[in-house]
Formats: C-alpha cells, sequence, structure tokens
C-alpha cells in the first residue's frame, strides 16, 4: 500500500458490498418487516369479517374472500419476520408474492365496487330524471 491517504486501498470498505463510495445497504424488506404486525391485525381483522359474513346466506357467496385475504397478510406476515429474522430469502420471496396476491384481488375488488357504483348512480340519476319527467308532464 502506499503512503497515499486518498488511494483505494486506504478507504474504509462497506463489507455489504466491497464498494468504499456506497453507504451501507439496507434490506429491501426492512420497510415490510417493520410493518409485519400491522400485517398480522389486519389479517385478523379480514379473517373475522369473512366469518361474520359467512353466517348469512347471501354472505357465503362473497364471506371466503376476505378470509383468504386475511389468511395471505397472516401469512405474509409470518414469513416476513421469519425470513428477516433468519436471512432466509426464499420465506422473504413468498412473504412478497401473498402481499402480491393479496393486492391483485383488493384492486379486482376495488374495481368490481366502482362499476357497481357506476351502475348504482346511472339508475338514481334515470329515477329522478324520471320523477322530474313524470312531474312535469303531471303540471
Amino acid at each position: 500500500m502506499s503512503g497515499n491517504p486518498y488511494s483505494v486501498g486506504s478507504l474504509p470498505v462497506d463489507g455489504m458490498n466491497q464498494n468504499p463510495y456506497k453507504a451501507p445497504q439496507y434490506h429491501p424488506m426492512e420497510p415490510l418487516h417493520a410493518v409485519a404486525p400491522w400485517l398480522a391485525f389486519l389479517g385478523w381483522v379480514c379473517i373475522i369479517a369473512g366469518v361474520i359474513y359467512c353466517l348469512t346466506i347471501i354472505g357465503l357467496i362473497i364471506g371466503w374472500l376476505p378470509i383468504w385475504m386475511g389468511i395471505l397478510l397472516k401469512g405474509a406476515s409470518e414469513r416476513l419476520k421469519l425470513g428477516f429474522q433468519s436471512g432466509n430469502e426464499a420465506e422473504l420471496y413468498a412473504a412478497s408474492k401473498n402481499l402480491g396476491t393479496y393486492f391483485i384481488i383488493l384492486g379486482i375488488l376495488t374495481l368490481i365496487a366502482m362499476i357497481i357504483n357506476l351502475l348504482y348512480i346511472g339508475v338514481v340519476v334515470m329515477a329522478v330524471v324520471g320523477v322530474l319527467a313524470g312531474a312535469a308532464g303531471g303540471m
């Protein structure tokens, strides 16, 4: 090594990436690991809501969806905790896959709700126009 304090060999080296010019890297799943308890809580809420839906005959039709979504969230929470603590990237991958499936289901349900709401608004507008037209014709 030369006596130059600015030579590459004299710089402290980051142990993770062996690049002396980069800041220490953090695990990309760290923010999700921090909210894993909230994922578990929301998972339980979804499961309980699904069970309550299933207590009615009509609720049986849609009650399984919140239960499935709750199971996905609980699974993601458990896998995040386990994978982050053990360093097992397969568990972290499975957790992110569970979250991805959860958000796909949530997105589809949101689109369905938006379509139903637009249809409802259309029916209400048509009913109001019909009532107003009938009231105007009766005068």
